[in-house]
């Protein structure tokens, strides 16, 4: 999850990497026009990487990647119905 440190915006993400790859790859792909995508955008507009936080919700190994893409859709259902949050994926 990637959460604001001074609002309620979140993303959930999904990854094999390990956070610090993925967290880098993120960074680096909001730096990069052709790269960037909503996620990345919001984060610039709204203060960089300094005002956002990465955190792991779950730590567990799945068999094949649909069985990941499947937690993660299962995520953002209970993250997007909860009004504590401004769920920032785009996708779903």
């Amino acid at each position: 999850m990637i959460r604001s440190k001074i609002a309620n915006d979140i993303y959930i993400g999904c990854t094999k990497q390990q956070l610090n790859i993925r967290r880098s790859k993120h960074i680096y792909d909001s730096k990069k026009n052709k790269r960037m995508k909503p996620i990345h955008k919001h984060i610039n507009n709204n203060g960089g990487w300094s005002n956002y936080n990465f955190e792991i919700i779950e730590e567990k190994e799945y068999e094949n990647l649909r069985d990941l893409r499947d937690a993660e859709k299962q995520l953002i259902q209970t993250y997007k119905n909860n009004d504590d949050y401004l769920l920032l994926n785009s996708r779903k």
